[in-house]
Protein backbone atom coordinates (compact mmCIF):
# COMPACT_ATOMS: atom_id res chain seq x y z
CA UNK A 1 0.00 0.00 0.00
CA UNK A 2 0.86 3.86 -0.36
CA UNK A 3 1.12 6.34 2.40
CA UNK A 4 -2.56 6.75 1.62
CA UNK A 5 -3.29 3.28 2.15
CA UNK A 6 -4.25 2.49 -1.91
CA UNK A 7 -3.45 -1.00 -2.68
CA UNK A 8 -0.49 -0.59 -5.46
CA UNK A 9 -2.07 -1.17 -8.76
CA UNK A 10 0.78 -3.38 -9.88
CA UNK A 11 -0.46 -5.54 -6.92
CA UNK A 12 -3.94 -5.28 -7.56
CA UNK A 13 -3.55 -6.98 -11.00
CA UNK A 14 -2.37 -9.91 -9.61
CA UNK A 15 -4.86 -10.26 -7.00
CA UNK A 16 -8.22 -12.58 -7.36
CA UNK A 17 -11.07 -9.88 -7.41
CA UNK A 18 -14.86 -11.30 -6.49
CA UNK A 19 -17.83 -8.42 -6.98
CA UNK A 20 -20.30 -8.28 -3.98
CA UNK A 21 -23.72 -7.11 -5.06
CA UNK A 22 -25.07 -4.94 -2.29
CA UNK A 23 -29.14 -3.88 -2.10
CA UNK A 24 -29.82 -1.01 0.25
CA UNK A 25 -29.81 -2.29 3.58
CA UNK A 26 -27.47 -5.06 3.43
CA UNK A 27 -24.54 -5.53 5.90
CA UNK A 28 -21.50 -6.42 4.64
CA UNK A 29 -18.71 -7.69 7.53
CA UNK A 30 -15.04 -7.52 7.07
CA UNK A 31 -11.76 -6.97 8.58
CA UNK A 32 -8.80 -3.98 7.33
CA UNK A 33 -6.82 -6.54 6.11
CA UNK A 34 -9.17 -8.07 3.59
CA UNK A 35 -8.21 -5.99 0.39
CA UNK A 36 -11.19 -4.47 -1.10
CA UNK A 37 -12.52 -1.39 -3.33
CA UNK A 38 -15.30 0.43 -4.85
CA UNK A 39 -15.38 1.44 -8.69
CA UNK A 40 -16.80 4.54 -9.68
CA UNK A 41 -20.33 5.17 -9.28
CA UNK A 42 -21.24 6.07 -13.01
CA UNK A 43 -25.06 6.20 -12.60
CA UNK A 44 -27.15 8.58 -11.86
CA UNK A 45 -28.66 7.73 -8.71
CA UNK A 46 -26.21 8.18 -5.40
CA UNK A 47 -24.52 5.64 -3.02
CA UNK A 48 -23.39 5.49 0.31
CA UNK A 49 -21.70 3.64 2.82
CA UNK A 50 -21.32 3.76 6.49
CA UNK A 51 -18.30 2.03 8.25
CA UNK A 52 -18.45 1.40 11.67
CA UNK A 53 -15.31 0.67 13.10
CA UNK A 54 -13.64 -1.57 15.75
CA UNK A 55 -10.74 -1.09 17.07
CA UNK A 56 -8.42 -2.01 19.77
CA UNK A 57 -6.12 0.72 21.28
CA UNK A 58 -3.32 -1.87 21.79
CA UNK A 59 -2.97 -1.88 18.02
CA UNK A 60 -1.26 1.54 17.57
CA UNK A 61 -3.87 2.80 14.97
CA UNK A 62 -5.71 5.90 14.37
CA UNK A 63 -7.67 6.74 17.37
CA UNK A 64 -10.80 8.70 17.51
CA UNK A 65 -9.47 12.29 17.78
CA UNK A 66 -7.16 11.51 14.83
Amino acid sequence: MDAGGVIDPEVAETLSWEPVSWKARDIFIFDDYAPHYSRPNKSNRSRRTLYLVFQRASTGGPTRAE
